[in-house]
């Protein structure tokens, strides 16, 4: 059974600003979901983009690395409406605290958009790539020294593009 666990995913154009008790949320930030509900169908953006998302298939409410989690086995995700704020530009970061059962057992999205598109995945090898189609697809896989990850542990995984025109 294909299991990956998402606590916590942030997307800027800028940076990622995220402040303790939430009370200064950078402008260029788009989209914080702390899947931290409970209960429920519905995840809530923490920015004022209001980019809720909606629970479909199999998920479920669990603890997480700092409260509450979402557990995916396999046929479930969070659907986030498109929004014009959730365009990317020239530059992007993504980031999530993750965490998975099935060492070596495929691919699994943490996030991914179609139109613009980019998206954050554990690989086959069990390391983390990231892609964005700014133009053409742009990203990193297999990467020389990069982090195997194991099974059961959370990691804080992120990527960054960011496009630079002379």
């Amino acid at each position: 059974m294909k299991t990956i666990i998402c606590l916590l995913i942030c997307l800027t154009f800028m940076q990622i600003a995220i402040i303790e008790a939430f009370s200064d949320i950078n402008e260029h930030t788009v989209g914080i979901w702390m899947f931290d509900e409970g209960t429920g169908k519905e995840v809530k953006d923490l920015t004022d983009n209001h980019n809720d998302g909606e629970i479909q298939g199999d998920v479920k409410w669990i603890d997480g690395k700092f409260g509450g989690a979402l557990e995916f086995n396999g046929s479930g995700s969070v659907i986030v409406p498109n929004s014009e704020s959730l365009d990317i530009d020239e530059q992007i970061t993504i980031a999530a605290w993750i965490t998975f059962s099935d060492a070596g057992k495929g691919q699994d999205l943490v996030i991914a958009r179609e139109e613009p598109a980019y998206s954050l995945q554990k690989f086959n090898n069990d390391q983390m790539e990231g892609w964005v189609s700014i133009g053409g697809w742009q990203g990193v896989r297999d990467l020389p020294g990069a982090k195997t990850l194991e099974a059961n542990e959370w990691y804080h995984v992120a990527f960054t593009y960011y496009y630079f025109v002379n």
